[in-house]
């Protein structure tokens, strides 16, 4: 009877390991992996907005230099000063730091010609609603300011306010750095609220020329934060910014130690949380993955991913007992039928126990004969049950009702109950087979899904044998089963070949999914004979439409007249493709980008244009190739992609094998989380 007894307990504490090694490893595998995903996509979206601001600063920075290097072939122009009319609009206004400045004749000569640059500020400020003013200041204080704060910089007599830029910490900044320089926290001079303020300098010669200078509001950035907050599905789950200076400062959650006041940042190291710190230390060193921490007393699930150029992180929270709840559930659920039942089987036991030990006590003063039988009937049933449930496993929890059960007393009821519970038991691992059994069909449809993606992109080369004017080469490797790369090249017309590049968000069937209408759309668009720019802003739009789950596509697209040689591009929050003149090195193009599709309506897109010369070759890829990892963690970078470039052979398919083996190389055995795709273009001319 106690080993009956002890087979049962064996049972239950074999099923509650089943559910709950099943169960917890699924549940927790499957949230880390959608927060991780969901702050990659954030990352990416907030990596998009500081590229296309650095790249709009870039722009004015060459422009200046030009002005300064050449002022002749610039018209002069006079600069008006601030006045209460123009509150709201966005002009071009000077303001000088002092009277000195204000008499400064060679500075003032440089400003008449740099007012030629107004049109272009204003269309950095206006035309994707990333900054809200765009400054150029020159050494001695003078600022060219185009913002629509024209009234904020008067006193109430009218009297223009005194204001030296040269005193604001982002000034300095981008001195120190003498490169673009990003202040995660800073406060709006004239409009004193928290901003996101950034400074660069131009220098001709080792001179320094002037300091442009712009700034965001936090209302872009707070929108990545409350996307990634809503969409990780959980009443507890909260995002935050760090800098690697070890600052928060950006977070959603509303209270709390993690809780920031307006425009206040906070150090890590002021909390005084070990675990907080060692959290923060690997997003800047391990820049990308996943963990736990406790907050405010509570456990909570982590991941976060870090942007090396302007030097973020982006952090995730997700409460722990959230993430569990379902798990709890169900192990909640089996315990109560457990116990209900236990109680049932341990009265039953109890009392075959008594029983038992009453007849052998009873068959002692029988003839031998008698006690025997007597003996073979009452145990002889419980022998065979207890062998029976010794034999139930993880395999088969099943107890069938024998006919050596039915003896009419308390041996049948336990046999019985035993049958009732293992039916139970039997329902649970069914659902977690059917569960595994969803599983594998998911991976099934996965890999389908796949050879779809793949069979939709051009892979039979030379896709053009009979255009011998140029040579191309592509290679996709996604990194899971679907990833979201894709390239594309096609004929528009005999003159006419389109080439694209993209980098979907995320991975899996909506990735591929995402994918197959960015590229339908593409084809569909360009074949009415559109420039690239106006593809791109047509193809933004149709994205946008019903895009619930946020996602978002950058996308390369360029078309080249055969004729001539003439490439005309534009790049929607993509990778900067590498051009190399014949004879010469690779360099990385100065092309304009704008936002990634999908992510805001009504975007402007801009076109940039160049000319291939015979020998000329042109390589696009996606951040799968420079933001390949070692087994240091270290990235392959931008640098040695251009070394490796430059060793490579001239032929497309000869310099995307070598590429492809340069990553294997530095690599070094290390697993790869982003797909990798490369497409390069040899001109031969005509």
């Amino acid at each position: 009877m106690l080993f009956l007894n002890m087979s049962f307990t064996r049972l239950f504490n074999l099923q509650n390991k089943v559910i709950d090694d099943t169960s917890d490893e699924i549940l927790t595998g499957m949230t880390r992996d959608a927060l991780y995903t969901k702050t990659i996509l954030g990352a990416l979206y907030l990596e998009s907005i500081y590229s296309s601001i650095k790249d709009d600063f870039y722009d004015i920075s060459e422009m200046v230099k030009d002005i300064y290097i050449k002022p002749d072939r610039y018209a002069d122009n006079e600069l008006m000063m601030p006045i209460k009319e123009n509150a709201g609009k966005n002009v071009l206004q000077i303001v000088y730091a002092d009277e000195e400045a204000r008499n400064d004749a060679r500075t003032n000569a440089f400003v008449r010609k740099l007012v030629n640059l107004s049109i272009v500020m204003k269309r950095k400020v206006e035309s994707r609603h990333l900054l809200q003013d765009c400054y150029i200041v020159l050494p001695n204080g003078t600022s060219m300011e185009m913002d629509r704060f024209s009234d904020l910089k008067l006193d109430e007599n009218g009297n223009i306010l005194p204001y030296d830029p040269r005193v604001r910490s982002w000034y300095k900044g981008a001195l120190e750095k003498k490169d673009f320089y990003c202040e995660m926290a800073g406060r709006n001079y004239y409009l004193g609220v928290s901003e996101m303020a950034f400074g660069m300098p131009v220098y001709v010669d080792n001179e320094l020329v002037a300091v442009i200078h712009g700034s965001a509001d936090f209302d872009n950035f707070r929108r990545v934060l409350n996307i990634i907050t809503n969409i990780s599905s959980g009443d507890d789950s909260f995002a935050i910014f760090v800098d690697d200076d070890g600052m928060i400062t950006l977070s959603s959650k509303k209270e709390g130690e993690l809780a920031l006041e307006e425009g206040l940042a906070k150090n890590i190291n002021d909390f005084g949380k070990p675990e907080l710190e060692t959290l923060v230390h690997d997003v800047i060193k391990t820049k990308t993955g996943t963990g736990s921490v406790r907050i405010d007393g509570k456990k909570y699930i982590t991941a976060y991913h870090h942007i090396d150029t302007p030097g973020w992180g982006v952090i995730t929270f997700f409460a722990e007992d959230e993430a569990n709840e379902p798990d709890e559930k169900l192990l909640s659920k089996v315990n109560e039928n457990f116990h209900n039942t236990s109680k049932v089987i341990q009265t039953y036991l109890t009392v075959a126990l008594i029983v038992a030990i009453f007849l052998i006590f009873i068959s002692m003063y029988i003839t031998f004969i008698t006690s025997k039988l007597l003996s073979a009937k009452l145990s002889e049933p419980i022998r065979i049950m207890a062998d029976h449930v010794s034999k139930m496993s993880r395999e088969k929890f099943k107890f069938e009702m024998e006919d050596d059960y039915k003896t009419g007393d308390e041996i049948e009821i336990l046999a019985e109950t035993f049958c009732t519970l293992s039916k139970k038991m039997d329902g649970y691992i069914e659902d977690i087979v059917e569960f595994t059994k969803e599983r594998e069909r998911e991976r099934a449809e996965l890999e389908v899904a796949g050879r779809i993606q793949i069979s939709m992109l051009p892979g039979k080369f030379p896709l053009f044998p009979d255009k011998k004017e140029f040579d191309l080469y592509a290679l996709i490797e996604p990194a899971k089963q679907v990833g979201g790369d894709f390239y594309d090249a096609y004929l528009v017309d005999d003159d006419h070949l389109c080439m694209v590049m993209g980098d979907v968000s995320g991975k899996g069937i909506p990735a591929a999914l995402f994918m197959t209408k960015t590229i339908t759309e593409i084809r569909n668009y360009s074949k009415k004979g559109r420039k690239p720019s106006e593809i791109l802003n047509y193809v933004n739009n149709v994205l946008c439409e019903n895009n619930n789950e946020m996602m978002f596509v950058t996308v390369w697209l360029a078309i080249l007249t055969i004729s001539t040689g003439e490439i005309v591009e534009s790049n929607a929050g993509h990778e900067k493709p590498a051009f190399k003149r014949s004879g010469e090195s690779y360099q990385l193009s100065n092309e304009e980008h704008g936002i990634v599709l999908g992510a805001i309506k009504n975007q402007e897109y801009m076109d940039d244009s160049f000319i291939m010369n015979a020998k000329d070759v042109l390589f696009v890829y996606t951040d799968g190739l420079n933001e390949a990892k070692n087994t240091n963690d270290e990235m392959l970078g931008q640098d040695r992609m251009l070394k490796a470039l430059n060793l490579a052979d001239d032929d497309p398919q000869e310099l995307i094998v070598s590429m492809k083996k340069s990553v294997n190389d530095f690599a070094n055995g290390a697993q790869q989380f982003d797909d990798l795709t490369m497409l390069a273009i040899r001109y031969n001319g005509i």
